[in-house]
């Protein structure tokens, strides 16, 4: 396995976290979030160290500076910073690979670390945090997790002693990110109210347009309500909606503001047509190889009530598109 691809895996294996660093017990825990703060530490750590041990790093982990730099990242007071971090990861990593009968020093006891097995240790139980910690602000649940109960749960595990099955813990996280992925959808429901209300005008103008735009005889109307004019035919494959395509596109508003153009980049673009709107994954199907095609894509096909920096929520959009290549 490449080395940055166990760096990545090292920055996810961890996927919740807060701060506050405070000692805990299990003995304890009296709600369900200190019972889930504990089983979000322990399950992690758990995945952690098989993930270590799958890349043969395990036995390379001191566990006084695991946990010196898991606390560490807990409490804020780093003695090491996140770009030493990950290059203390990638060097000490590629050594590993590159020599099967690679040693590191003895670990050192004192509270300053002296050599690379202090280092390493410590960097990665930083990772660890840093990765957990990440993801909960990302899914705005930090507020749902008792660091201090997090960090007895990494400890438990470092120390063999850890207190929860994986199922009871894995049915706690579940629960956890089922809440926190609610009320991402509230939110989401509640700014797609606000925007129906404040771009009622835009929505408005776009169905105007297209209604005034499908009377044209060389306009064409899909079944969906996508619109499209043959600027160019073409006489190649026409791609299937799994299919990759290399594709020269010029996207405008119906004022005709440019808001992305890979013509005027002059660079063309590569992508897996299920992967993009549904506007473009329909209208791109009807197309051969070496075709042109304008098409109109109304906002349901396009990005709805979502707010893309130039593209305003509830906007019809216009693309000219060359297909260039069907890539199998």
């Amino acid at each position: 396995m490449k080395l940055t691809q166990i760096i990545a895996i090292l920055a996810i294996s961890a996927v919740f976290f807060a701060c506050n660093n405070q000692n805990a017990s299990k003995s304890e825990m009296k709600t369900q979030k200190d019972s889930t703060s504990y089983a979000l530490g322990a399950l992690q750590a758990e995945g952690f160290l098989d993930q270590m041990e799958k890349f043969k790093v395990l036995k390379h982990i001191d566990t006084k500076w695991f946990l010196k730099g898991a606390e560490d990242y807990t409490s804020g007071e780093k003695a090491m910073d996140f770009s030493s971090v990950q290059m203390t990861l990638s060097n000490v990593i590629r050594n590993i690979q590159a020599d099967s009968a690679y040693t590191m020093p003895e670990a050192s006891t004192g509270e300053e670390m002296q050599n690379v097995s202090d280092s390493f240790g410590y960097a990665l139980g930083a990772q660890l945090v840093e990765g957990i910690n990440r993801t909960l602000v990302q899914m705005k649940a930090t507020a749902d997790i008792d660091s201090s109960f997090v960090m007895t749960g990494i400890n438990d595990v470092m120390t063999d002693s850890s207190q929860i099955d994986q199922k009871t813990g894995t049915e706690l996280l579940n629960k956890m990110v089922q809440k926190a992925r609610a009320a991402q959808m509230e939110a989401q429901q509640q700014q797609e109210s606000a925007n129906a209300e404040q771009y009622a005008d835009n929505k408005k103008a776009g169905e105007d347009f297209l209604e005034e735009n499908k009377q044209r005889p060389e306009v064409k109307v899909t079944e969906s309500g996508l619109q499209y004019e043959v600027l160019k035919k073409g006489t190649g494959a026409s791609p299937a909606a799994t299919d990759k395509v290399k594709v020269h596109y010029h996207g405008t508003l119906i004022d005709g503001t440019v808001f992305d153009s890979s013509v005027e980049r002059g660079e063309p673009i590569t992508f897996g047509l299920n992967q993009v709107i549904p506007g473009w994954t329909e209208g791109v199907q009807l197309m051969k190889e070496g075709a042109k095609y304008k098409f109109y894509i109304p906002q349901e096909l396009a990005y709805g009530g979502a707010d893309k920096g130039k593209i305003k929520p509830y906007s019809t959009l216009i693309f000219e598109v060359e297909l260039l290549e069907v890539v199998k």
